[in-house]
């Protein structure tokens, strides 16, 4: 027959208090690496930021698309100017991909959000894309170009741009 009793002696309340003092250090651990992450997050991102402004090809060309001076014509194709536009691209495709693959985060995603923004809205941009689509597709090539650029893009658009323009 069990017969329980009422008695607890000191070895049970150092047990108790063993137990809960390696709880509280588990969860003091995961905070500290939580943190650790989020800060070597931080610093990666500022990182490919600050690679991308110190790269006078991505800039130029970025540069030019921000201020609308980008012209997506007949005469782009096998330029200076293609070979910059797809540097930056593959920059940006670089970062949208570490984001579907979840190494990094939307939040994350903000120290290049505006940059990301003014490259994906352009139309000469876009219409580049197209031609790039058409171009895979008559190879046989079934990868989309700058697919992951285009699906964060559109992510970024949705969560991040307001519709209502304050630009006069």
């Amino acid at each position: 027959m069990i017969t329980w009793t009422t008695e607890i002696s000191i070895a049970d309340l150092l047990l108790a208090a063993s137990i809960l003092i390696a709880a509280v250090g588990l969860f003091l651990n995961f905070l500290q690496m939580r943190k650790n992450n989020l800060q070597k997050r931080a610093e990666y991102m500022i990182n490919l930021y600050n690679q991308y402004t110190s790269d006078p090809d991505m800039t130029d060309i970025y540069y030019k698309i921000e201020y609308g001076e980008f012209d997506y014509n007949e005469e782009f194709h096998q330029s200076s100017e293609e070979k910059k536009l797809d540097k930056l691209l593959g920059f940006f495709e670089n970062i949208a991909k570490l984001y579907t693959m979840k190494n990094i985060t939307l939040d994350d995603l903000k120290y290049s959000a505006y940059e990301f923004l003014v490259i994906y809205q352009d139309n000469s941009v876009k219409q580049y894309i197209r031609f790039l689509e058409r171009w895979f597709s008559q190879r046989g090539i079934k990868v989309k170009p700058y697919e992951a650029f285009q699906k964060v893009g559109k992510i970024l658009e949705k969560e991040m741009y307001s519709h209502e323009s304050n630009v006069a």
